[in-house]
């Protein structure tokens, strides 16, 4: 069985409390980087802008990711800076932080 990515747990987690809270959801509407700051202290960095859709029985949303930059294989020095390692995944990006 697959498991979620982080940013797929996060969002799941997000959906599933303003479903449950419409208070938490509203704030979530108005203002979503300070909501989530605030409320689930996530951090968010300066500059991240994050837009808030709801959909309803006539609007239906379809997300599609950044596309790809660059395509070139990677040397062998960034091979090396990303073996044996690990990374985290910011929710808003698909940009990993090796550690």
């Amino acid at each position: 069985m697959a498991t979620a990515n982080p940013r797929q747990e996060l969002e799941t987690k997000v959906a599933e409390r303003a479903t449950q809270d419409a208070t938490f959801r509203q704030r979530l509407i108005d203002n979503p980087v300070e909501t989530l700051r605030n409320e689930l202290n996530i951090p968010v960095p300066d500059g991240v802008k994050i837009t808030v859709l709801e959909e309803n029985t006539d609007n239906y949303y379809l997300v599609l990711p950044q596309p790809t930059v660059n395509e070139e294989k990677l040397t062998a020095e960034q091979l090396d800076a990303v073996a044996g390692g690990g990374c985290i995944y910011a929710w808003w990006t698909l940009a990993c932080t090796n550690f």
